[in-house]
């Protein structure tokens, strides 16, 4: 358990699973991390093992033993250079098992984020959705987040299909700052 930003951290690794759930006692809300394997295609438990508070600093060790290393909140990437991805999922939105026509998807979100070089200098958003629980998900759709400075670029994906239980998923891996503050969908609800 540590402190973090204002927020009291509770961290529990399952090893056998591959998983760590994280509970945030400020929001009273369980989160998952983890370390994105690019040849899992998943999301693999988080690699600190060990953590101390020392010189004004969070500092873990490695699980794996390679290192000990300080957390931050200002870099955006792993350690060597990795990159950190992130994905947020929303509940199921249902209605009595009738069909909901999707018209659009709009994320409210920090934009104008990019980098002033390299990767991220044009982040861009994924977005999926699934309307069997989680059992598969749709094709990923991009869309920008702003180049530096772009604060009026908007997150909208439009004609986003038809579902009776569908949930979403937003993600992305540039080294920016990220912050999702709300999701706005257009929804019309059918006949039967």
């Amino acid at each position: 358990a540590f402190e973090r930003e204002g927020h009291e951290l509770y961290v529990l690794e399952f090893p056998t699973q591959g998983k760590t759930l994280v509970y945030d006692g400020t929001t009273n809300e369980w989160v998952r991390w983890g370390f994105w394997s690019s040849n899992a295609n998943d999301f693999l438990a988080w690699r600190p093992r060990w953590h101390c508070k020392a010189f004004d600093r969070n500092l873990v060790g490695d699980g794996s033993g390679a290192g000990l290393y300080s957390l931050s909140s200002t870099v955006y990437t792993d350690v060597g250079g990795d990159e950190l991805r992130w994905l947020r999922r929303s509940p199921h939105l249902s209605a009595e098992n009738v069909r909901l026509f999707f018209d659009f998807f709009e994320l409210e979100c920090a934009r104008g984020v990019g980098t002033t070089a390299g990767q991220g200098v044009d982040p861009l958003i994924s977005l999926r959705y699934s309307d069997d629980g989680g059992k598969t998900w749709s094709d990923a759709r991009t869309r920008e987040l702003g180049a530096l400075g772009e604060y009026d670029t908007r997150v909208r994906w439009d004609c986003c299909g038809s579902g009776r239980d569908r949930g979403w998923e937003v993600s992305g891996s540039d080294p920016v700052a990220i912050e999702v503050i709300d999701a706005f969908v257009g929804v019309t609800k059918g006949l039967h």
